[in-house]
């Protein structure tokens, strides 16, 4: 088995920025297409 090497603090720091931001990017993307959804859909069952 290979020697496991573990991030040092700056990448430690990189690789949380960029899951943290991916996170929020698809939470905002997912939320406006839920209103824009909801917004289209809502007036036929009324």
């Amino acid at each position: 088995m290979k020697k496991t090497t573990w991030p040092n603090r700056d990448e430690l720091t990189s690789y949380t920025t960029i899951v943290l931001l991916t996170c929020l990017a698809l939470i905002a993307f997912l939320g406006v297409a839920d209103v824009l959804i909801s917004n289209i859909v809502t007036p036929f069952f009324m």
